[in-house]
């Protein structure tokens, strides 16, 4: 019974997130980053890029921070408040993304979701 109440968790929390990534339409491009606050926090250039046919709001972005070693070491999501209409490319400069490793030389971003108007 243990087993089979796991097993519909497991297939319900997986038909519940679905099987579209929500980076292919609403796309986070990564333009660059610093840290700021005396080497504290990740100040991240990016662009949104909206290619659905529907305005869209709330994108909630994910960066990753890696080492020299290639290894991720940090990770931190952001809600980007803002409207982003079809076809539209936004860009946000020196977006704070909050605290990081004092070891991080390399950041990657991604869209993980977004609302639509």
């Amino acid at each position: 019974a243990m087993k089979l109440i796991l097993a519909l968790i497991v297939a319900v929390s997986l038909t519940a997130c679905g099987n579209k990534n929500p980076d292919e339409k609403v796309s986070t491009k990564i333009k660059g980053w610093k840290d700021g606050g005396f080497g504290l926090v990740a100040l991240v250039n990016f662009a949104i890029d909206n290619q659905t046919s529907a305005p869209i709001k709330d994108v909630e972005v994910r960066c990753g921070g890696y080492s020299e070693s290639g290894s991720r070491i940090d990770e931190n999501n952001r809600t980007i408040y803002k409207v982003v209409q079809p076809g539209q490319k936004i860009r946000l400069n020196e977006f704070n993304m909050g605290f990081i490793h004092s070891q991080v030389q390399r950041m990657a971003c991604r869209t993980v979701d977004y609302k639509t108007v």
